[in-house]
């Protein structure tokens, strides 16, 4: 827009009630994030934007404290290697949303 240069995105599906199953999980919470991610990624490109702005989560690092050990510093590089859609769809969908839109 006139007189903007950064974007923030915020947004993510979240549901508190259980998928009836992996391919509902990927539907209903992991698809629509990803996409949502992309679609800020080409709105500030089209626009011209200097700067874009992603809310990531922790879940999109760390799955489980027993993934890497509960001493293990996390830190940008760590990806969260644990969850599945089916077994937590939110934190695989914050997961795969921001692997796809900084590749």
């Amino acid at each position: 827009g006139k007189g903007c240069d950064s974007m923030l995105h915020l947004a993510s599906p979240f549901s508190l009630q259980p998928s009836s199953s992996t391919a509902d999980a990927i539907h209903t919470i992991v698809e629509p994030a990803i996409a949502g991610a992309m679609n800020a990624v080409r709105a500030a490109e089209s626009l011209g934007l200097q700067r874009l702005v992603t809310c990531g989560s922790i879940f999109g690092m760390v799955g489980s404290g027993t993934e890497k050990g509960f001493d293990h510093v996390y830190g940008s590089n760590d990806v969260n290697g644990f969850s599945t859609p089916k077994g937590c769809a939110y934190a695989y969908s914050k997961m795969a949303s921001q692997q796809k839109s900084i590749s």
